[in-house]
């Protein structure tokens, strides 16, 4: 809902490919999607700008009515129905209590694949095993072909390309205008804007 779309990074399909469930390219971008409606309204709301759905109380506008009656919701009517079970906090959606309760309370969970350099851990080995190629070993083996930086992992220079060089905002805030290119950068400014907690 406010993440325009849900199958962004989905692998490009030929829409004429049955087996797959993305057969409506974006035209402009690699995204796919398995409706058409998805497709016109990602075209729409992010490679064209369109936020028809205006908020009656404040300046903001939406791609879509229910990213619209959230932020009405939330920001407005200060509904919060979703309550910790561990503290007292309360949130408009479930997904912000989930990351809530992830980031505050579950954060200390100890994860099976401990790094054996730092404090991070991770629950796949193959996690770690990247984690210590790139950011222990400095192995930046993904190079972009648009410009000098090199990373890492293959979804980090996919993402860099896509949000530097294509300049594709597919997260856009429930609150207000602003978008991003990918959620992290929406959940810290959900955090340091609107002063609640976000998860897409």
């Amino acid at each position: 809902m406010p993440k325009n779309l849900q199958s962004h990074g989905a692998v490009a399909s030929s829409p004429t490919d049955r087996n797959t469930p993305y057969k409506f390219p974006c035209g402009k971008c690699s995204s796919t999607f398995s409706r058409k409606h998805n497709r016109d309204r990602h075209v729409s709301t992010v490679h064209e700008g369109l936020r028809s759905h205006k908020c009656p109380q404040c300046t903001s506008a939406f791609g879509e009515a229910g990213a619209l009656s959230v932020h009405i919701k939330t920001v407005h009517e200060k509904q919060r129905k979703y309550t910790c079970p561990y503290c007292p906090s309360a949130f408009g959606q479930a997904g912000n209590l989930n990351v809530h309760v992830r980031s505050v309370h579950e954060r200390h969970i100890s994860r099976k694949y401990a790094c054996p350099r730092c404090s991070a851990s991770f629950e796949r080995g193959s996690a770690l095993n990247i984690h210590i190629r790139s950011v222990h070993d400095k192995i930046k083996d993904h190079q972009c072909d648009r410009c000098p930086s090199a990373f890492g992992k293959a979804y980090d220079l996919n993402t860099h390309v896509r949000t530097v060089h294509d300049k594709i905002k597919d997260y856009q805030c429930p609150y207000c205008t602003s978008a991003f290119g990918v959620t992290s950068n929406l959940s810290k400014h959900v955090r340091r804007v609107h002063n609640l907690e976000y998860s897409s």
